[in-house]
């Protein structure tokens, strides 16, 4: 066995964790009740989708321990302590029973464990446990743990061995670098494609006893510095046996909400993230230890317990799960209670993932399929209608072919106009003339092209000298000059100018005596142009 170079103070300066010494604080703030999602806030008998368990112990169990690993070539390799037939081991004096072995046993079509063997001689050793082992997608590669003697401890540590193409046995075995002397590395799992490897570690820097930690694996077979998952998935106690599918990390704790012991949870793989996690219900879990949950087929698979009525130790236990089917029955009407069809309705669930998009039938309705105890949120939407949300939580229970109902009222949108004031210029005329200063309109004409108008509104007026009916009929030729000009060169409608034309009247400086210079300011055109703002009422 080579010795490990690194010390734990060198490792432990160059963890890129997570979980920083103040992080211990929020762990145990991640168990409050304000930090779950509704259906994680109580122990259901059903798991987060919504399965119901029916559990077995296996007939391959001994009087001592036994523990789930993983499939290899349609086999379930397990670890034990008991002996087969002669064979005999040394004592495990942390265990009081022989070490434990790897063992390879047939599935049989019950889903009993048959014709058990050795798995393999060169990974199996007399004197050491070979506990865990997880296996490439290709089968090509195995992760698996051996427990080391540093003085009078053996902490297991994780191993590695490549299959001979030809002679179909394990070679280049090999300890891997991140190991630290004086801690534990267990319950390894590797990921498919063997990019990432997961495993329990009490290594310093952990939130609490064991916590969960990932290398990347490169192709050449490197590890990366391990990173801690962090205190959505690690408590002040222990966490171990990882295990992933799809997008969800399955997981044991004795620090998570639970009924005993180690519990078995599950956390969704969400934007780059895990997700605080989920305990997997009463009808797998136990007041004892369960952990090492394993699916084998659909609805089916294995995992470990010492609960009561196992035969000793440690127990393999069998499962088969049956989905719970509850139904949203979903209907949109509008204010006078009149059902609006063809509506849609984006359901997401608590991590705002969509679960449904879809849209009403010609009563207003929908049908969908939900999970009992679960949060979601309704999103409405219907042109010409107020968009409107609403939460719902499935908390009434596990029973099958429930239906909730849901009527969801819209409001119709209200259009709201409003006339706002965009511009508003005098425009200066010639003594005794009506003729257009080009000049003058030019930005007024640019404005016009350029937003529109709803109303323009233009005010001519005069100055003071010749009659009175001279000068109000001077002061109409003036606005309708300015009328024309405006509809020569912008594309308004006629009929939303309006023409006022006061003489000598409401002139802008009054003056007996008047200078030259206020009788200019008062010849003059006064051009108003309005838009309409459409608002509509939320």
């Amino acid at each position: 066995m080579r010795t490990l170079q690194i010390t734990a103070a060198i490792l432990f300066s160059a963890l890129l964790s997570v979980n920083a010494q103040d992080d211990v604080a929020l762990v145990e703030s991640a168990t409050t009740v304000d930090r779950q999602p509704v259906r994680e806030r109580r122990i259901n008998k059903l798991d987060p989708s919504g399965f119901k368990y029916t559990v077995d112990n296996l007939k391959v169990n001994s009087q001592f321990t036994d523990l789930t690993n993983h499939i290899y070539k349609d086999k379930m390799i397990y670890s034990s302590s008991k002996k087969i037939g002669i064979f005999k081991s040394q004592i495990d004096p942390a265990s009081n029973e022989a070490y434990k072995e790897l063992f390879c046993g047939k599935i049989a079509k019950n889903g009993e464990i048959v014709h058990s063997t050795f798995f393999s001689n060169v990974i199996n050793t007399e004197n050491s446990n070979e506990t865990y082992a997880s296996f490439t997608d290709d089968e090509k590669t195995v992760y698996f743990t051996r427990s080391v003697k540093e003085g009078d401890k053996e902490p297991l540590k994780i191993f590695r061995a490549r299959l001979h193409d030809k002679y179909e046995q394990w070679i280049d075995l090999e300890m891997l670098s991140f190991n630290m002397e004086g801690f534990d590395f267990d319950t390894p799992y590797i990921s498919p494609d063997g990019s990432k490897l997961y495993f329990a570690s009490n290594m310093p820097g952990t939130l609490g006893g064991y916590d969960l930690y990932v290398v990347d694996v490169a192709a050449d077979g490197t590890t990366s510095t391990p990173r801690n998952l962090g205190n959505e998935i690690n408590t002040t106690k222990n966490e171990k046996y990882p295990y992933m599918l799809d997008n969800a990390l399955y997981f044991s704790s004795e620090g998570h909400y639970g009924l005993g012991g180690y519990d078995i949870f599950e956390s969704l793989y969400v934007n780059q993230k895990f997700h605080f996690p989920a305990n997997m219900g009463s009808s797998i879990n136990s007041i004892s230890d369960d952990f090492g949950f394993l699916i084998t087929a659909d609805n089916k698979g294995y995992f470990t317990s010492d609960r009561e009525g196992g035969k000793g130790g440690y127990d393999i236990y069998k499962f088969e799960r049956e989905k719970v089917k509850q139904f949203l029955d979903i209907q949109i009407v509008d204010e006078n209670n009149v059902p609006i069809a063809n509506t849609n309705i984006i359901i997401k669930d608590e991590y705002n993932r969509v679960f449904k998009n879809a849209a009403t039938n010609d009563k207003g309705e929908l049908k969908v399929e939900i999970l009992p105890y679960s949060s979601y949120s309704l999103h409405i939407e219907k042109q010409g209608y107020i968009e409107n949300m609403k939460g719902f939580e499935s908390l009434e229970g596990e029973k099958a072919d429930l239906v909730y109902n849901e009527q969801i009222t819209l409001a119709k949108e209200r259009t709201i106009i409003t006339e706002q004031t965009i511009l508003d210029r005098i425009v200066l005329f010639e003594t005794d003339k009506s003729d257009i200063n080009t000049d003058a309109l030019k930005d007024i004409v640019a404005t016009i092209n350029k937003t529109g108008a709803s109303k323009v509104i233009i005010n001519a007026y005069a100055d003071k000298r010749s009659s009175d009916e001279y000068n109000l009929k001077l002061s109409e030729k003036r606005a309708f000059a300015v009328k024309e000009y405006l509809l020569a060169n912008t594309n308004i409608n006629p009929e939303i100018v309006s023409l006022n034309f006061y003489g000598e009247h409401h002139p802008t400086l009054s003056c007996e005596e008047c200078t030259q210079e206020q009788l200019t300011q008062n010849r003059r055109a006064r051009i108003i142009v309005k838009t309409q703002k459409v608002d509509i009422e939320q």
